[in-house]
Formats: structure tokens, C-alpha cells, sequence
């Protein structure tokens, strides 16, 4: 199973502005349709290349294929949503943002929603992408958050937290 694909390379290293001609040409490309989300494009098609050569058959099952697409375009959306609509198509032509993905995104939602609607919603199918992609139950991904937040927030044994025994133990 191979750790990079080889198609990983022209955009990481077209995005840090090296590599040459074509990895640079190929970013700005990647850039101009995903904006920022253009960085995300190596780890997907990353991804791609390891399912599709860990799949029987060496085939990328359509949802997969389909949830791996989906997510750099709806976060390219989410980059988009808050730029000034008046500048959003120049902004995109620049790459910039969500670039025009992601302007044609935001400018379908905001057309029936507000910007905070529309940033939610796109965060909502994101993860639902992002679930798909990676085969996870919705279960299972909220078990494991709820865990971490609980975790995060748990007290350490023998902590204390009373106020007259840490007076008491800071007296002595």
C-alpha cells in the first residue's frame, strides 16, 4: 500500500509556492476552483489512492469517492460564506477564500439563508462528509466526543476542590 501518491505532490508543493512549473501552475489551478481548500486536496486525493488500492477489485466504492469530493467543496463553501458578496466573485477569480467552488456554494445559500444558517449547515454536512468518508457511525463519533469532552473535563483523583480543607492544609 503506498504511503504518498505521487499526485499529492504537484499541489502540496505548488501550495508552499516551490516545485517548480507545473506543481505551481497546478495549485494556482486547485486554488482558483477550492480557494484555501486547496490544501485539503493532497490528504484526499492521499486518501483516495489508499482506499482505492486497499479496496478488492482496486475499485473506490461511489460513496467514498462521492463524501472524498464533497467535503474540500462544501469547505470551500464554508471559506466563502463570509466574504463581502460585493467582492466574492473577485475574491474567487483570485483564489482566494473558497475560490469558485466555494463562491457558487455560498451564493446558492445565502440566496435562502443568512450567513450564520449557512456556515452552520455546511459545518453539519461537512461532518456528515467527513463520516462517510471515513465509514464512522454517527454513534461511534459521538461516543468517542463525548468521551474526549469528558476526559477534558473530569477532575484528577485526590483533587480537591473544598474550600475549608485546601484553608486547612494551607495553614499547616
Amino acid at each position: 500500500v503506498p504511503k504518498v501518491s505521487p499526485a499529492t505532490c504537484p499541489v502540496l508543493l505548488g501550495g508552499f509556492g516551490t516545485g517548480g512549473a507545473f506543481p505551481m501552475w497546478f495549485f494556482e489551478r486547485a486554488s482558483w476552483l477550492f480557494g484555501m481548500a486547496a490544501y485539503f486536496l493532497p490528504f484526499t486525493i492521499m486518501y483516495l489512492a489508499v482506499v482505492k488500492f486497499r479496496s478488492e477489485g482496486h475499485n473506490i466504492p461511489f460513496s467514498k469517492l462521492i463524501s472524498s469530493l464533497l467535503t474540500p467543496a462544501l469547505l470551500s463553501g464554508m471559506l466563502h460564506i463570509f466574504v463581502e458578496r460585493s467582492e466574492a466573485a473577485s475574491a474567487a477569480s483570485q483564489g482566494l477564500y473558497g475560490g469558485q467552488v466555494g463562491n457558487f456554494i455560498s451564493s446558492l445559500l445565502l440566496g435562502f439563508l443568512d450567513s450564520t444558517t449557512s456556515f452552520v449547515l455546511l459545518v453539519v454536512l461537512t461532518l456528515i462528509s467527513l463520516l462517510f468518508t471515513f465509514s464512522v457511525t454517527p454513534k461511534r463519533f459521538f461516543s468517542w466526543l463525548f468521551a474526549l469532552i469528558k476526559k477534558r473535563f473530569a477532575k484528577p483523583e485526590g483533587e480537591v476542590t473544598d474550600l475549608a480543607e485546601l484553608k486547612g492544609r494551607a495553614s499547616h
